[in-house]
């Protein structure tokens, strides 16, 4: 059997032993077999697989589901102990200028899915797009009228209008639902 089939067969399994254990994984499963077989060969000894390096590794990356308002704790497990530990939801920066917030809130949200698509640039064009909506003093009418702000392009502007006319914007509608594609 090829080295590339065999590493593919561990990166399934690598993948149903996080479920097992409740390890978060990117949701596209493309890309979660992409991630499990990178994590299966820079934690590999000797052309072996090492499943307790690579599950640590998958921890540290994505870390735990949620259960209810708890998660388990990666240190819980190494050392067989089932204690719960709580989760802590992070509180959106405050918009300077509150009409802003939904649409600050929507670009950071749309940030933080691209970043898990691992679409760095993105992610970061979105995030500097919700830090200049969070922190102008104007209410944002517009997208062109945006485009004066640092961080503001074409592209964040059209979300921009996009929001203002429907309230959403479809692009992260979509990844809501799971659509990562």
């Amino acid at each position: 059997m090829s080295k590339k089939i065999v590493t593919k067969e561990a990166a399934n399994e690598l993948l149903e032993k996080c479920k097992n254990e409740g390890i978060r994984v990117p949701t596209d499963h493309t890309n979660a077999l992409i991630q499990a077989g990178i994590v299966l060969k820079t934690t590999s000894e000797k052309d072996e697989f090492n499943w307790d390096s690579a599950l640590n590794a998958m921890t540290q990356e994505f870390g735990v589901l949620k259960i209810g308002k708890e998660h388990k704790t990666s240190d819980a497990k190494d050392e067989g102990k089932s204690e719960l530990k709580p989760t802590k939801k992070k509180k959106p920066a405050k918009a300077t200028n509150p009409e802003n917030q939904e649409l600050s809130e929507a670009f950071t949200e749309l940030a933080g899915f691209e970043f898990k698509r691992g679409e760095r640039f993105k992610g970061m064009a979105n995030s500097r797009a919700a830090k200049s909506i969070r922190d102008t003093e104007e209410k944002i009418e517009s997208g062109d009228v945006a485009m004066h702000l640092k961080g503001i392009g074409k592209g964040s502007a059209k979300k921009i209008d996009e929001f203002l006319k429907n309230g959403k914007i479809e692009k992260l509608e979509d990844y809501r639902v799971g659509n990562m594609h």
